[in-house]
């Protein structure tokens, strides 16, 4: 869990992030870019996915 001033910090750098998107880009940010990529864009793609058949 978060105690409220990691989640301020946290706030701060999503309002960072939604003034200059280009702050990603850096280095050091990498890992978190990775983390976006792989479980929050996915989510954003879904509902213009095609259904998944299952296979059997």
């Amino acid at each position: 869990m978060m105690d409220a001033n990691q989640v301020a910090e946290l706030r701060r750098f999503v309002e960072q992030l939604k003034s200059n998107p280009s702050i990603l880009h850096d280095p050091s940010l990498v890992f978190f870019k990775e983390y976006l990529r792989r479980s929050l864009f996915p989510l954003c793609l879904e509902p213009f996915l095609p259904p998944q058949t299952h296979q059997q």
